[in-house]
């Protein structure tokens, strides 16, 4: 496939995968990626100013984003996968094998049992994010523009799942354009790098490695905090044979015991699919009461922990997905009841989006907006769901380590669950005056995730 684009400013593409690299300010590259995921959906994109002309061909393209929620519309994994299947005219007969094998290539395996039945938005989000794989491999558009699509995904299984997908998309004859934050990927991958400056995009080899600025221009808007934070008194979670099971009976994590202590920083690790996902429903979801034999909080049984944790605000929590926290506003609205420090506002490089609507900056903004919520806010026990991946962690990863040692040192309990090795390192090398304990998620019988204090 050759694409003619029909401008001088952007070359002419054949079959297979780019990547995507960019001048100055990390805006620029944002904004481009929203234009084409607003061309995919409207067909009339709106570009701002000081960004690259969009190509009318790019108006087909499939926009392939970070936030998987948003691509699945039916109420299980198997329909989701096959219904890409069948839009492509294939027969009947085939979508089952079709399907397994696909489950098989992103990881998801297992999944096409009687587990193929559950809804997708009951999966974690690594999980969502290699079920949305599959979509685009099944539907093998012409042209793929993935903007951060493996973020959720564990660290350690990003490399061969990046070129399983790229493999199966140019052997379709598609053209992928890949802008990801990931520094381990393959270069073998890629046919060329596309590089976007102000004016155009130019075509460059596989290896073209431009300086490219990632921090944010900081303005002279100001942020003035309302009042001073307040200090939380001791808090102690106990947990036994505490499990969490789905609507189809599947369970999602056991607990056998799990003792949880004022002013300690808490790591759970584990492969995608292991529960961890499943530990955050069990303490905070609304919907279905834990099944458990022991739940204490400082010495007071918990029978339903959304309602005697959540909403009495003794336990926040940052989901993976920061738009499940985030309403219509700006950044300035939104971090406003927090009275943050002006100090936290720039060194989390928030200034320049203070007046800009939150749904519509980048991802890596409402990773910062939610893990703000989620740390500063009046609770004893804060909860962090994969708050810093890709972007996030590259632009504001020192701040955000600065921000949990600090909170958890005034006496918080902080639960952090992340793949992201860097973040794990670099906040345990400095945690020389506040405790730190690892958790573990992970597969202990074939229907059973298992999680285990160290």
């Amino acid at each position: 496939m050759n694409l003619q684009l029909g401008t001088s400013t952007f070359p002419p593409l054949s079959s297979g995968a780019y990547w995507i690299t960019f001048d100055g300010k990390v805006r620029l590259l944002q904004d481009w990626l929203h234009a084409v995921s607003q061309a995919t959906v409207f067909g009339d994109p709106v570009l701002p100013r000081n960004t690259p002309p969009l190509p009318p061909a790019l108006d087909k393209a499939f926009y392939w984003g970070p936030e998987p929620s948003f691509y699945f519309f039916l109420d299980n994994i198997f329909d989701e996968v096959a219904l890409a299947f069948r839009l492509r005219g294939l027969p009947e007969t085939r979508v089952p094998v079709l399907v397994k094998a696909l489950l098989s290539v992103v990881g998801l395996k297992g999944y096409f049992q009687q587990s193929s039945y559950r809804s997708p938005l009951e999966l974690s989000g690594g999980e969502q994010q290699r079920l949305l794989a599959a979509l685009v491999i099944a539907r093998q558009p012409p042209v793929v523009i993935a903007n951060e699509p493996l973020l959720y995904v564990a660290q350690d299984d990003r490399p061969l799942l990046y070129s399983r997908i790229a493999t199966h998309l140019i052997r379709a004859g598609s053209i992928l354009l890949l802008s990801s934050h990931s520094d381990d990927l393959d270069p073998k991958l890629f046919r060329g790098t596309l590089h976007l400056s102000i004016d155009a995009v130019t075509l460059h080899p596989p290896n073209f490695n431009p300086k490219v600025l990632i921090r944010s221009h900081r303005s002279h808007a100001s942020y003035s905090p309302s009042r001073p934070p307040a200090v939380p008194g001791p808090t102690r979670l106990e947990l036994s044979h505490a499990e969490w099971t789905y609507p189809d009976g599947t369970l999602g994590i056991f607990v056998e015991s799990l003792n949880i202590t004022a002013g300690t920083l808490y790591f759970l690790s584990g492969p995608n699919g292991a529960g961890k996902s499943s530990f955050v429903r069990l303490l905070t979801a609304s919907y279905r009461v834990p099944v458990t034999t022991n739940f204490r909080f400082d010495g007071q049984q918990v029978s339903n922990p959304y309602k005697n944790l959540v909403r009495r605000h003794l336990l926040t929590f940052a989901h993976q997905d920061p738009n499940v926290h985030l309403r219509a506003g700006t950044v300035a609205d939104v971090l406003g009841p927090l009275s943050l420090p002006s100090t936290i506002v720039h060194s989390f490089e928030l200034v320049d989006f203070l007046e800009t609507e939150i749904l519509a900056t980048p991802i890596w903004v409402r990773q910062a907006c939610a893990f703000l919520q989620s740390t500063f806010l009046d609770a004893p026990l804060f909860l962090l769901d994969e708050p810093l991946d890709g972007p996030a962690f590259q632009i504001i990863g020192t701040a955000a380590i600065s921000v949990i040692l600090q909170q958890v040192s005034l006496g918080k309990t902080g639960v952090i669950i992340s793949h992201n090795a860097d973040l794990v390192k670099q906040t345990t090398h400095l945690a020389t005056h506040v405790p730190v304990s690892f958790l573990t998620a992970r597969r202990d019988l074939p229907s059973r995730n298992l999680l285990v204090q160290s």
